[in-house]
């Protein structure tokens, strides 16, 4: 992999200059070559790397991290695999939670973590009797551990909209509850 390549699958190494980087990887991959060689095969490293595995095995630990209830780390690996393979397909609505008549799913392409403590995210619950559906934007203040929805649409079995709801108060966080396996995933790993 070129050396552009390897910073953008691996964002967090962006503030390691090419040297120490280079040296880096030298000493974990190949510490028998010297520096100077090793970097000049770098140097000469200009062609991609050209996998479309990669984007698929991040998009797998992603879905790995979802369901053990850590969706931070799974949205890292999924941006990961969009950066990767930018024809990488990742799924939207990833079950989460059912219960006997309703199943959770969250939209792994709107899980946001750009606004510190408030996070944001999409929920879809859909009732399994009727196979009706609401969508619903929340957003989570996780140093207060509150949730509040911030738009709702409910949809019938045929995905007509039947409904749909603008943004509401701040509500505390219920125990067992849809909100509170939310506010897990997004505010305690």
């Amino acid at each position: 992999m070129t050396l552009a390549q390897i910073r953008s699958i691996y964002p967090e190494l962006s503030d390691i200059s090419d040297q120490d980087l280079l040296e880096g990887l030298r000493l974990k991959y190949n510490p028998s070559i010297s520096s100077k060689d090793f970097a000049d095969q770098y140097v000469k490293n200009i062609k991609p790397f050209e996998d479309f595995i990669i984007a698929g095995l991040y998009g797998s630990r992603g879905d790995a991290y979802l369901n053990k209830g850590n969706y931070k780390k799974a949205a890292i690996d999924y941006a990961r695999a969009k950066h990767d393979d930018s024809t990488y397909a990742l799924g939207r609505w990833h079950l989460i939670s059912k219960t006997s008549d309703t199943e959770y799913y969250v939209d792994a392409q709107t899980l946001d973590f750009s606004k510190g403590n408030i996070v944001s995210l999409w929920l879809k619950s859909l009732y399994t009797n009727t196979q009706s559906y609401d969508q619903q934007n929340y957003q989570i203040d996780c140093s207060s551990r509150k949730i509040k929805s911030v738009s709702a649409t409910s949809y019938n079995s045929l995905g007509s909209v039947t409904n749909t709801g603008g943004e509401l108060d701040w509500q505390s966080i219920n125990p067992d509850s849809i909100g509170e396996i939310l506010y897990n995933g997004m505010c305690q790993n």
